[in-house]
């Protein structure tokens, strides 16, 4: 689809959830946009505290990437590249970064309307003047169309990865087309990353607009490198930092998606819009 070289994977899940997309999933899948993108780059060193469950525990420090430099930010992505823009060679752990990210913004509703929505997806909702002084958003026409294929698509994808990827080259060529929305694909992208992963692992390819392996970690962690354990890892850190941010009161946001929300509080929670349809 067209449109997911146009949105981020946070822009996508507004259209597809305006009301169900919590701060917190938002946040994770724009995070790890840019880790994937090579904006930013995390990785895992031990803790000075003691060891947890018979292992050490590890911190995830957070970094500029590749293509830091030069890289022109949305709103919503800006509040993760503040402090490197001030300091390039920074490096800070992930906990501190959301908490920094988040210090100023105080509710779910301000950083989907205040940040994320912007012109280049407003003409899928509506917006009367009644609507815009409230804040409120809902999809027009267009969004719920637009949805809809959305949902189709992510389903498609979701149900030919759970076939064990057959027709490996259509598969990866699908899924390097969807950028940084396959992490709207179920586990948060899991499988599409293993996926990827795996197809091009050991092969002479040319540069991609992101590198799989950046789901990975080092040798250094237990068991090496098996599964794209940041998924797990960043679950984890912004589940506790912004669940403050959580829909509370969501008085001015709209109730209506694009197929039959059934209460499911986003893609990072119930394993993706192409599995569960909780969110599409």
């Amino acid at each position: 689809m067209d449109i997911f070289q146009k949105l981020t994977p946070a822009e996508t899940y507004l259209i597809l959830a305006p009301a169900k997309s919590s701060a917190r999933d938002l946040a994770r899948s724009t995070f790890l946009d840019l880790v994937i993108r090579g904006i930013l780059s995390i990785s895992f060193s031990p803790s000075d505290h003691a060891v947890v469950q018979g292992g050490p525990k590890y911190r995830k420090v957070v970094s500029t990437g590749p293509n830091f430099q030069g890289y022109r930010p949305l709103k919503h992505e800006a509040i993760f590249l503040k402090p490197f823009m001030k300091d390039e060679e920074i490096r800070i752990s992930l906990v501190d970064l959301a908490k920094v990210a988040f210090e100023r913004i105080h509710s779910g509703d301000e950083y989907k309307l205040k940040y994320i929505f912007s012109d280049r997806i407003s003409k899928y909702f509506r917006a009367n003047v009644i609507q815009r002084l409230m804040g409120v958003k809902e999809l027009n026409e267009e969004g719920l169309r637009l949805g809809k294929e959305i949902t189709d698509h992510l389903r498609s994808v979701g149900r030919r990865l759970s076939e064990h990827g057959k027709d490996p080259d259509g598969m990866e060529e699908i899924l390097l087309a969807m950028r940084g929305n396959i992490l709207l694909l179920p586990e948060t992208g899991r499988k599409a990353f293993e996926f990827l992963n795996k197809s091009r692992r050991g092969k002479r390819v040319k540069k991609e607009w992101f590198d799989p392996g950046s789901m990975y970690v080092g040798s250094s962690m237990p068991g090496g490198v098996k599964e794209p354990a940041v998924l797990g890892a960043t679950a984890v850190t912004f589940e506790s930092v912004l669940s403050k941010l959580h829909q509370s009161g969501d008085s001015g946001t709209d109730t209506t998606s694009t197929a039959g929300d059934d209460g499911d509080s986003g893609c990072a929670g119930c394993g993706g819009c192409g599995g569960c349809g909780g969110c599409g």
